[in-house]
């Protein structure tokens, strides 16, 4: 999946990274999804996307010649939003673009569970890579 900016570079984004092992048909309640280019682990992976929001490569990391990866632990609630508690587990190592990943996960949003099924929350790593194409 990727997002460009004004220039036409490209912020490749790859979401999650799930194991060989863990890489299975979604609904199966492994939680892992694989799709065009997105890859979602953990329980969320079971959850379908209904919105999603990539980042823009800003042009100052453009200008730098910056390539970065940022890793994002979020919870997805009942209802298919995320939970604003998100937390970089792995940090590019320049805030903007850890802000910038942030920001786009919590724009994300995926299926709501059904009533018949768990109301609980389900939580996924997401993996922004940002680089030039």
């Amino acid at each position: 999946m990727a997002g460009k900016n004004r220039k036409g570079y490209v912020a490749n984004i790859q979401v999650g990274e799930p194991s060989a092992d863990e890489v299975v048909a979604a609904g199966n309640g492994h939680g892992s999804a694989v799709g065009k280019g997105v890859e979602i682990g953990g329980p969320v992976g079971d959850r379908k996307i209904l919105r999603r929001h990539i980042p823009e490569y800003p042009a100052w990391a453009e200008e730098k010649g910056i390539s970065a990866i940022v890793k994002i632990f979020f919870t997805v609630r009942p209802d298919g939003t995320i939970r604003h508690s998100v937390r970089i587990v792995h940090s590019s190592g320049y805030t903007e673009l850890d802000s910038l990943a942030k920001e786009a996960i919590l724009a994300w949003r995926f299926s709501p569970t059904r009533a018949s099924s768990s109301s609980e929350e389900a939580w996924g790593v997401i993996t922004f890579r940002f680089t030039l194409a």
